[in-house]
């Protein structure tokens, strides 16, 4: 059922195996083309094909031209929702609305140094310090929301709030053995020091589990700056914990989070309109504290509609029924 499982799997990873490789010199090339035809043919082989979004059929389309009139069927990977158990100590689980308002309790849970006491508004993004990742466009959002502040957040509304009250945490998978993750995060810190926002934002690195969903449910949003996912698992975690997302309008997200109801989506171009849609969409929920308990209520009902595991058992077991029908081809 499993398109070439010794390539890729396509319930599990987004990657086919020919685009993890470069072909930059024609040595390359060449080893490579024997390696590519196999992978593409062998693929085609399978009785079904699998793949964790429509974004990714697009791609699995393009990468292999004989596969571009197969039916491709779309498996959304779904959350460990065992790894999001907040502690009860943090939420009252009689109360109904819970989830949704317990931002205060799970910041007061966290290591004092995250989040400071005066924070009013959280944002938080969850993502590895890989450069792909595109963390930077959190912080240019921060700073323009901050540039333009008394055109974007609206005093009476927003309980006179000043920027004081706004903090940004930064949190991911960090390796001290991979360069990459070492030299983007100097980066990112040296970033936020240029644009004056450096009191405002929290580095987090490698944390654990659970501080990552004390983290995600203490903030008011969760901001989700990749482009071109082909899933991303990130969004869905936070709406399985009630929080609304801010992506961009691509790949995965686009998918998984419904603009103005689950959360924000911005246009991935032009670019440079990034930072300034993202602030726009910060502002949001400054002015208007219903938006978090309202979205994220129908942010959660979403995964468990679409992205739970019942979900996915579901349709795997169709697609396991249909294939052992006589008739299928």
């Amino acid at each position: 059922m499993v398109c070439n499982p010794l390539a890729y799997d396509p319930v599990t990873s987004s990657h086919v195996d020919q685009l993890l490789t470069d072909r930059k010199t024609t040595l390359k090339r060449w080893y490579r083309f024997p390696l590519d035809y196999v992978e593409e043919r062998t693929t085609g082989y399978a009785n079904k094909i699998l793949v964790n979004s429509h974004f990714t059929a697009g791609v699995v389309r393009q990468t292999f031209p004989s596969l571009a009139k197969s039916e491709l069927e779309v498996l959304y990977p779904v959350a460990n929702t065992d790894s999001l158990r907040l502690p009860s100590a943090v939420v009252d689980f009689s109360d109904p609305g819970a989830f949704s308002n317990c931002r205060q309790s799970c910041r007061n849970a966290l290591p004092g140094h995250i989040i400071p006491k005066s924070a009013r508004f959280v944002f938080v993004s969850i993502n590895r310090y890989e450069r792909k990742k595109n963390l930077s466009l959190a912080l240019f959002a921060l700073s323009h929301l901050f540039l333009h502040w008394d055109e974007l957040v609206d005093p009476d509304k927003s309980g006179r709030a000043k920027p004081s009250d706004v903090h940004l945490v930064l949190a991911g998978g960090y390796d001290t053995r991979v360069a990459e993750n070492v030299e983007y995060h100097k980066e990112l810190t040296a970033l936020a020091d240029e644009l004056k926002i450096g009191d405002h934002v929290t580095f987090v690195r490698s944390c654990p589990s659970e501080v990552k969903t004390l983290l995600i449910s203490s903030s008011d949003a969760v901001l989700y700056t990749p482009d071109k996912e082909h899933f991303g698992i990130v969004p869905v975690e936070a709406m399985f914990l009630f929080r609304p997302v801010i992506a961009l309008d691509s790949g995965g997200p686009r998918e998984t989070v419904l603009d103005g109801s689950t959360g924000f989506l911005c246009r991935a171009e032009p670019e440079a309109r990034l930072p300034g849609c993202f602030a726009v969409h910060l502002a949001r929920f400054l002015n208007d504290p219903s938006l978090v308990p309202r979205m994220g209520k129908m942010a959660h009902l979403r995964v468990v509609e679409h992205f739970s595991c019942n979900a996915f058992r579901k349709q795997l077991c169709d697609i396991i029924s249909q294939l052992s029908t006589p008739n299928f081809q």
